[in-house]
């Protein structure tokens, strides 16, 4: 009985914490991708209808992911590499992520990560955005 009491409790966090992201003050999740196991570049080509942002932040589930890089690529050519060199957790995100200079129009993202080696299932990377 406590077990699934615990397990209830769990699974109620979990789909809490998920949608509490999408919906503190503006933020608007703008990708998301499945992880391979192996070290891969992911584009996530951005087609947001309010276009133009000042923050992100990087959600993780299923699995802990291995990020190995992060550029942004803005509407005016200019591309920001961010400093993202760590591994997030599933049911982590990153921290807050500042964009250089004042609202900016996203066109892409490009991910270099992976698994972690130990993983059994494959995660996935949710992108969110703030204007």
């Amino acid at each position: 009985m406590k077990k699934l009491l615990v397990m209830s409790v769990c699974a109620f966090m979990l789909f809490f914490s998920q949608n509490l992201l999408a919906q503190k003050g503006d933020w608007e999740k703008i990708g998301q991708q499945k992880v391979d196991y192996k070290v891969e570049r992911d584009v996530f080509n951005i087609n947001s209808k309010r276009g133009k942002f000042t923050k992100l932040q990087i959600k993780v589930k299923g699995g802990d992911v291995n990020f190995r890089d992060m550029k942004v690529y803005f509407g005016n050519g200019n591309v920001q590499d961010v400093s993202l060199r760590n591994v997030i957790k599933a049911g982590s995100e990153s921290r807050v992520i500042d964009l250089d200079g004042n609202e900016r129009n996203i066109t892409k993202i490009e991910f270099v990560y992976d698994t972690k080696n130990n993983e059994k299932h494959k995660a996935t990377v949710m992108v969110f955005a703030k204007d």
